[in-house]
């Protein structure tokens, strides 16, 4: 009985070694979720950005570093590490990077 089940053995394992190298496409659906990288990106659904939308975001945001400077100061102090990011918050200037 233990001789049948090792020929046995023997016999299924090239089997089942080739049944995992299937040479079967992949589904319709897998191209769909990895495009080809020679593939052109989709196009935009909106246009850019008008010089005014522009400047409107960039006070918006130098509005909301400013609150939030504000904010950290007076929550945890001038010398407290998130207020140190804040030096040249009140200049609306680049600053420095981290």
């Amino acid at each position: 009985m233990a001789r049948v089940l090792a020929v046995l053995a023997i016999c299924l394992a090239p089997a089942l070694m080739a049944s995992g190298c299937s040479s079967s496409s992949p589904s319709p659906s897998a191209s769909l979720l990895y495009p080809s990288v020679l593939a052109d990106p989709p196009s935009r659904d909106t246009a850019p950005l008008s010089p005014t939308e522009v400047q409107q975001a960039m006070d918006n945001l130098i509005s909301e570093r400013n609150h939030l400077c504000a904010e950290a100061v007076a929550t945890s102090g001038a010398r407290s590490p998130a207020a140190t990011n804040c030096a040249d918050a009140t200049t609306g200037g680049a600053g420095t990077k981290p």
